[in-house]
């Protein structure tokens, strides 16, 4: 009901067989959704993951920010967070937000959003070429992508090294089955 149609759309396919357009009926439609870009975009940034104990990538916690306050210049009312899996990465992004929009961009890992919801979120992987593969097995689940994806109302960003994920997350779990869904809907609206 609340999720701009691209964004449900995803969680509709990956996680739920389609139902959530016959059973609870999706009332949103695009124009419905005035800040722009809306729906779902994916910014590739690769950068470094800081070490095995140390969930940081500082590439994604620049790229994060710089999307936030871009939003944030657009609209005193537009709502932000930034949301991330792992604490350590969330922790630097809110050291790095300014003071003066410190009460306006949310930072959190999934679980804080839980219930929660934003106009534009920003959705901060962390996980890279040089991260342990325990770390993408760990956030690659069905409640935390869910979760993290449909907090978003009106726009989602997805802040991460898409190969990566594509190479890392098993077919059919719900990160590679993001990357794909993007990446679909990226091809669409190129033909149009």
């Amino acid at each position: 009901y609340r999720c701009h149609p691209d964004i449900i759309g995803y969680s509709n396919e990956a996680f739920y067989n389609q139902k959530l357009g016959v059973d609870l009926k999706i009332c949103t439609k695009n124009e419905d959704f005035a800040i722009q870009p809306n729906g779902i975009k994916w910014i590739d940034v690769v950068g470094v993951y800081k070490a095995d104990t140390i969930n940081i990538n500082e590439l994604e916690i620049k790229k994060s920010i710089e999307i936030a306050l871009h939003y944030a210049n657009l609209s005193p009312e537009v709502s932000i967070g930034i949301v991330t899996p792992f604490r350590h990465q969330a922790d630097e992004i809110i050291k790095k937000i300014p003071a003066h929009l410190a009460s306006r961009i949310v930072v959190g890992t999934v679980y804080i959003f839980q219930g929660d919801e934003k106009d534009v979120m920003i959705y901060s992987l962390v996980v890279t070429n040089n991260s342990p593969i325990s770390k993408i097995k760990w956030m690659d689940s069905i409640e935390m992508v869910n979760v993290a994806v449909t907090r978003a109302r009106n726009t989602l960003i997805i802040v991460g090294n898409k190969e990566y994920i594509k190479n890392n997350s098993n077919q059919g779990m719900p990160l590679n089955s993001l990357v794909g869904y993007v990446e679909q809907l990226n091809s669409q609206n190129e033909s149009i």
